[in-house]
């Protein structure tokens, strides 16, 4: 009979260790788990919007509610560059666009090929874009000048800044 209570109490024991544990793994599944999940559910939707003004839902005064502020505080610092950065490509922009009637802008490659020219180009020298996209030396004329500018470009392809220079190029007529 001591045999049989001794058993029974055991089982009870049992019985009752696994609900507190089937309790514990459900709460912290619902405490823990399941916010960390609406956390990843929220950085996933702004990273597919790539909305920076949108937040992640925080919720709770503990370690993961921390953890969303920080991300919020990051979402906030990374939308305020990018709107500096978006002014600041507005403002180089217009610069550019008001000196397109005398001037073109561009950048060379390393095998001295132009990688980059302005559409001001059509303005100033007559060419498309797409025209003046070969080695640099081709739109040189043999003005005596070019020499220094040949040397000051090439030095400057080898990431040695250069002075300012006068380069005489063709007009396209």
């Amino acid at each position: 009979e001591g045999r049989r209570t001794a058993w029974l109490f055991l089982a009870v024991v049992a019985v009752m260790a696994g609900g507190f544990a089937a309790g514990g793994i459900l709460l912290l599944s619902r405490q823990v788990l399941g916010r960390l999940a609406r956390l990843e559910t929220g950085l996933n939707a702004i990273a597919e919007s790539r909305d920076l003004s949108a937040r992640v839902p925080m919720e709770g005064d503990d370690e993961l509610s921390g953890l969303g502020g920080s991300m919020n505080v990051m979402l906030g610092k990374l939308e305020q560059s990018h709107l500096a950065l978006q002014q600041s490509e507005a403002k180089y922009r217009r610069l550019v666009e008001s000196l397109e009637r005398e001037y073109f802008f561009y950048s060379l490659g390393p095998d001295g090929i132009f990688t980059y020219v302005s559409p001001s180009i059509r303005n100033v020298l007559g060419y498309t874009q797409k025209e003046f996209l070969t080695h640099y030396t081709v739109m040189l004329s043999d003005h005596p000048t070019n020499q220094k500018g040949r040397e000051y470009t090439d030095l400057n392809m080898k990431g040695q800044v250069q002075p300012p220079h006068d380069l005489e190029v063709y007009h396209k007529d």
